[in-house]
């Protein structure tokens, strides 16, 4: 192992022993990141709404590395209980508490440069390959809960939070491709109604993290999304906690090295 993987081992295994007490979910959402530079060079992010006109994707390197997973406050009580509004702690790869801001650089970019652009996808090892079977026969069913999801919006000279709060119904399936799906269903309490959507998770060909015990898993996929022009880099943190009556799982989303959205689902069966 080289020095540039021991430093990534270390930081990973120093967050999973910092965290190991906080729980939830998140994904991204469908936003729609843009990226661009200016006149001076200097690379800027928004949504749709701000973006310049006919801006073209900036064509990415292959993609690795870990980052920050963040970690919200156990689940504790029913699934009626409601997310507080307020901001909650979270942790780096370091252990260091912290908090997301949109469009904010993650800390393995900032630590490894154009490192963090490099791919190697990992190979899942016997005991991590027999606890994710054992997670597959042990959340493989129907459950319900609350979601909370958090949209990045304007640009990051100008960032805005957008919160959506809504219950949640949800079917766990194993899936042919080893990997988990989450089929979501959402009642949100505004005009968006109904929604649903399907989630893959622990996907072997985009891994490049995991960490696995008896009732939790915390993991990082990589992998490149192909555009019309040019292609982006889509970073997928995970953190799941789960027991026989209760399931949370946590997850956040970077586009291009850039925090774009988080979501959590905190279930019972």
């Amino acid at each position: 192992m080289n020095t540039k993987d021991k430093c990534k081992s270390m930081a990973f295994k120093t967050f999973l022993y910092s965290s190991i007490a906080v729980v939830s979910f998140f994904s991204s959402a469908n936003a729609e990141i843009y990226q661009w530079k200016d006149e001076k060079g200097k690379i800027h992010f928004s949504d749709k709404s701000q973006a310049p006109k006919n801006v073209i994707p900036i064509e990415l390197k292959d993609t690795n590395s870990s980052d920050a997973v963040t970690s919200r406050t156990p689940f504790v009580g029913t699934p009626e209980n409601e997310f507080p509004e307020e901001e909650q702690p979270t942790f780096d790869v370091n252990g260091a508490s912290s908090s997301l801001d949109c469009f904010d650089k993650s800390q393995a970019f900032k630590t490894e440069g154009d490192d963090y652009f490099e791919v190697e996808h990992i190979k899942i090892d016997k005991n991590t390959r027999e606890i994710l079977e054992s997670l597959y026969d042990s959340i493989d069913d129907e459950w319900e809960g609350r979601s909370r999801e958090t949209i990045c919006k304007g640009t990051d000279k100008a960032p805005k939070e957008e919160i959506r709060l809504s219950s949640a119904e949800v079917k766990v399936r194993q899936s042919t491709s080893n990997s988990i799906r989450f089929e979501i269903h959402r009642e949100y309490k505004d005009e968006r109604g109904p929604q649903s959507e399907v989630l893959r998770l622990f996907r072997k060909d985009a891994l490049t993290e995991i960490e696995a015990e008896d009732n939790y898993i915390i993991a990082v996929e990589k992998y490149r999304e192909k555009l019309k022009k040019g292609s982006r880099l889509r970073e997928t943190q995970i953190y799941l906690q789960y027991s026989q009556t209760e399931l949370s799982i946590n997850i956040t989303y970077y586009m291009n090295g850039v925090y774009i959205s988080q979501q959590s689902i905190r279930l019972v069966r």
